[in-house]
This record gives structure tokens, sequence and C-alpha cells, in this order.
């Protein structure tokens, strides 16, 4: 059981991401927190408009 915690926390390494490597991969892609609210801007697209092009992307893969 005590094996199961340290492989989950060594899993989540292996995705090369802790919270901070999260942070530090967005700054990777050239993009700080607000960086990436201005991208998604600039895309056109608020936090609700990019979770309904997510929606038609998902229509437009069901079409044939």
């Amino acid at each position: 059981m005590g094996r199961s915690k340290q492989k989950k926390g060594r899993s989540i390494l292996k995705m090369g991401r802790s919270k901070q490597e999260k942070g530090r991969s967005i700054l990777k892609m050239g993009r700080s927190k607000q960086e990436k609210g201005r991208s998604i801007l600039k895309m056109g697209r608020s936090k609700q408009e990019k979770g309904r092009s997510i929606l038609k992307i998902k229509f437009h893969c069901h079409q044939p």
C-alpha cells in the first residue's frame, strides 16, 4: 500500500510535470500565465468561447 503512493508520485514525475514543472513547461512554450490568457484572447476566444470551440471541433469530427 505504501509503495502504491510512491509509484503514484513517480507517475506524475514520469509525465514530466509536477505543479512547478507544469508552470515551467508553459514558460518553455514562451508563455507566462498572463501571456497564456492573452494568447487565448488573440485567438479570439474567451474561456467560455474556448469551451464552445472544443464542442464545435467534436461535432466537426463526427460529421462526415
